[in-house]
């Protein structure tokens, strides 16, 4: 669901995982008010035996504004919108690196 110009509210859908993926493409997210880039991760922490309780779920990571950066689980994200990001632009082979 598309919630204004692109951008889908978490609470109508997460990112799209591939299957047999543990996370989502990266994608633009709003947390805290600001942009940043992030996938949607599956996060394997184990069991709790003192609560009884599976650590393991989905989570927002940080990809560190990085478009091809891998996520990292690093908080508790509390995402409010994403949106996937656009193709990059096709570039000639000449023009110079960033780095």
């Amino acid at each position: 669901q598309e919630y204004w110009n692109g951008w889908v509210r978490v609470e109508d859908g997460t990112p799209p995982v591939a299957e047999g993926e543990d996370n989502s493409a990266n994608v633009f997210a709003i947390c805290g008010g600001r942009l940043k880039i992030m996938a949607y991760c599956y996060i394997s922490e184990g069991y709790d035996d003192d609560a009884e309780k599976d650590l393991s779920g989905w989570a927002w990571c940080d990809c560190n504004m990085q478009i091809d950066g891998d996520p990292e689980f690093d908080d508790d994200y509390q995402v409010t919108h994403w949106q996937p990001l656009p193709q990059p632009p096709q570039t000639d082979k000449t023009e110079s690196k960033c780095q």
